[in-house]
């Protein structure tokens, strides 16, 4: 006997992730433009399948990465957002 949460959620729930999915995808795209963007798609894609690296492990190296990554940001910029130059 099954449970009554079977398998009718799961196509709701894979049209949401890919929902989701597409739309930061092309988010994405509009900051590193399509190229990075498929490049960084794709080393994703190898470290997970093929390395067997964890998707946890890779998003939160991406984060430290971004919070670490010095920005480019000039002194007319960070006067506008109100910083000290």
């Amino acid at each position: 006997m099954g449970s009554r949460y079977d398998k009718r959620g799961v196509p709701v729930v894979a049209v949401m992730l890919g929902v989701l999915t597409w739309e930061f995808v092309k988010s994405s795209s509009k900051g590193l433009k399509w190229f990075f963007t498929t490049l960084h798609i794709i080393v994703a894609l190898v470290l997970i399948e093929y390395f067997g690296i964890h998707p946890g492990l890779l998003i939160g190296v991406l984060l430290i990465i971004a919070l670490v990554k010095p920005t480019n940001m000039s002194s007319e910029k960070k006067k506008q957002k109100g910083l000290s130059a």
